[in-house]
């Protein structure tokens, strides 16, 4: 598969960005033991605030990256489309964050029932770094790639 990573056009594929977000987030909520997660109800202006970058194969975009520079590097989100996961996409994108960061520190967030994500992250050299408790009871992983790592 011939993958392109190259950063969102807001204004020409925001639905279609809506649209892997939602059927992405909605696999997550299931795998997860939850009705859904506030991330399928955002809307495009909640993309703006973050550096978006997409995934394409074979011209459609499978998956995007959320960023958020604040010192370190923040993975706001990573989600792929549900007929693309277990294909590298995920990791691709995720490695995509790590080269973007450069010789800064990248922290990551995922629900600690997120086996899939959690095994993805700490392969890169992420290590848990708290747990905390989100919306209803939700149990949460902080995950944290130091800055010296390579």
């Amino acid at each position: 598969m011939d993958l392109h990573i190259r950063q969102a056009e807001f204004d020409r594929e925001g639905d279609v960005l809506l649209a892997v977000q939602r059927a992405g987030y909605a696999v997550e909520a299931r795998l997860i033991g939850v009705p859904a997660l506030p991330a399928q109800d955002e809307t495009i202006d909640d993309l703006r605030g973050e550096t978006i970058w997409v995934a394409e194969a074979e011209g459609a975009v499978v998956a995007l990256l959320g960023l958020q520079d604040v010192g370190d590097l923040v993975i706001a989100r990573l989600v792929v489309a549900p007929e693309r996961m277990r294909r590298g996409i995920g990791r691709a994108l995720a490695r995509h964050a790590i080269a973007l960061a450069g010789e800064r520190a990248i922290r990551v967030g995922t629900a600690s029932a997120n086996r899939p994500a959690l095994a993805l992250y700490e392969s890169l050299g992420f290590r848990r770094v708290a747990q905390r408790t989100v919306g209803d009871g939700l149990a949460y992983v902080e995950l944290l790639r130091p800055a010296r790592c390579r």
